[in-house]
């Protein structure tokens, strides 16, 4: 589904990219732990380098945040010179570079090199990406003018902390949750933010897919076939809430000012289809959460996983270095929401 190359140990904000407890709670494999994907961890982090790979969902993502987001951070900086950023679950932080390299070039466009502050906040429960976040963000000067903050803990736990000083000046002005809506449910996040993390006229956003991509498709598929999954422990085996329609919805629902975004992209899925592939076998693996899915899984579910694709998929010629290669691509959405606190 979160989130330049990414680091397979960390978590780029995608779908289901590592072991995580951000909902407080997880939901095993119907046919026993010794399937999981998750118990495994080198296999794991194989699995999950070749899901980016395949999956180019990042190119879309910083498009948005140069098209989308960065627009409305200029005009926040317009406004005042001192912003406060909260990121939620945002794993070892690759995705979060991109929002701060955003932020940092927005604010010296409007208030100069050193005219400018930032306050950015994380909640991450995992204490490895958290280290390996500050690390990475420790070693980069054109960060100098932000100031971090680190909470390993669940959402909902930094919520009831922030109870204490939910003072209009301690919100935020922005606050993202990218890729992470799988592990806990979005209306309650959205609406507890919105109520009580967000400062007037701040801004939060989802960002995740929309309902034609991949995961949405895999989503029902699973439920067809009574197959637990790893990521979909936020709001059941199937909910809108984990995609834009549901983000939709709720604003709606709530009267709220929200603006939304639809990219497409690719989902290189040409390696499925070899048998011998051992990238095509990590997707699958990647896909239905269990190792050596191919093989674990009934023959009828994998026909029936492969009926799907071929419902979907499109072949497409690349040309690299004056050569022609035929892939086969599940066309995929990237879905962003951003919704204004009046």
């Amino acid at each position: 589904m979160t989130k330049g190359k990414s680091n397979p140990n960390r978590n780029s904000g995608s779908h289901m990219t590592k072991p995580r407890n951000n909902s407080g709670s997880s939901s095993p494999h119907k046919n026993g732990d010794k399937n999981s994907l998750l118990v495994d961890e080198q296999n794991y982090k194989d699995t999950l380098k070749a899901y980016y790979r395949y999956m180019l969902q990042l190119p879309p993502q910083r498009q948005w945040m140069t098209h989308k987001f960065g627009l409305r951070i200029r005009d926040m900086f317009d406004q005042k010179k001192d912003i406060k950023v909260l990121s939620i679950g945002g794993g070892a932080g690759d995705v979060d570079i991109d929002f701060l390299n955003e932020i940092v070039k927005c604010g010296k466009e409007r208030c100069g090199e050193d005219g400018y502050s930032v306050l950015y906040t994380v909640v991450e429960p995992n204490n490895a990406n958290v280290e390996a976040f500050r690390k990475s963000v420790s070693e980069r000067p054109e960060f100098r003018k932000v100031q971090f903050k680190w909470h390993t803990s669940v959402f909902e736990k930094f919520c009831e902390d922030f109870k204490q000083r939910e003072y209009e000046s301690n919100k935020f002005d922005f606050v993202h949750f990218v890729r992470v809506f799988y592990h806990f449910d979005s209306a309650n996040a959205f609406d507890r933010t919105y109520n009580h993390l967000l400062a007037r006229n701040g801004i939060m956003c989802g960002m995740g897919e929309n309902e034609n991509a991949f995961w949405p498709k895999m989503m029902y598929f699973l439920a067809k076939h009574k197959i637990d999954h790893d990521g979909f422990t936020g709001s059941g085996p199937v909910s809108q809430n984990y995609f834009l329609p549901g983000w939709l919805q709720l604003a709606r629902d709530k009267n709220w000012k929200y603006e939304s975004y639809i990219h497409g992209y690719d989902f290189d899925i040409t390696p499925m289809f070899d048998p011998s592939s051992r990238d095509g076998n990590y997707l699958i693996d990647f896909a239905f959460h269990q190792k050596n899915a191919r093989k674990n899984t009934k023959k009828i579910i994998i026909e029936d996983f492969f009926n799907m694709l071929n419902e979907r998929k499109f072949e497409k010629i690349i040309t690299k270095d004056g050569k022609q290669t035929k892939k086969i691509i599940f066309p995929c959405e990237l879905g962003a929401i951003m919704i204004t606190r009046e």
